[in-house]
């Protein structure tokens, strides 16, 4: 079973200004004015699939468009494209709780 955490909506306000930049760049299509806030909450994922078991002690935001989560469980540290969604443990924790 897949466990989800809920993006809080400063997050989701935070993803929409990445997305808004993205299109400032030129990295995508240029949609018009009133669609470009739809767009961006319509296009971002609502939920993060975090592994079984994992209890995310807190949440970091890097270098866009990534947010990373230690487990309270093992010390996992947990990687997440906040575009996509799609994310993986990327470091093996001891096996003890992370710490602050």
């Amino acid at each position: 079973m897949i466990q989800r955490l809920r993006i809080p909506l400063a997050c989701a306000a935070a993803l929409g200004v990445v997305a808004a930049l993205a299109v400032a760049t030129g990295a995508v299509a240029r949609p018009t004015a009133t669609t470009r806030a739809s767009a961006a909450t319509s296009v971002l994922p609502t939920q993060l699939k975090l592994p079984d078991g994992f209890q995310p002690e807190g949440i970091a935001i890097g270098v866009t468009p990534f947010a990373y989560f230690g487990s309270l469980v093992d010390g996992d540290l947990f990687r997440v494209n906040l575009i996509n969604g799609h994310g993986q443990v990327f470091s093996q924790g001891p096996g003890t709780p992370s710490s602050a």
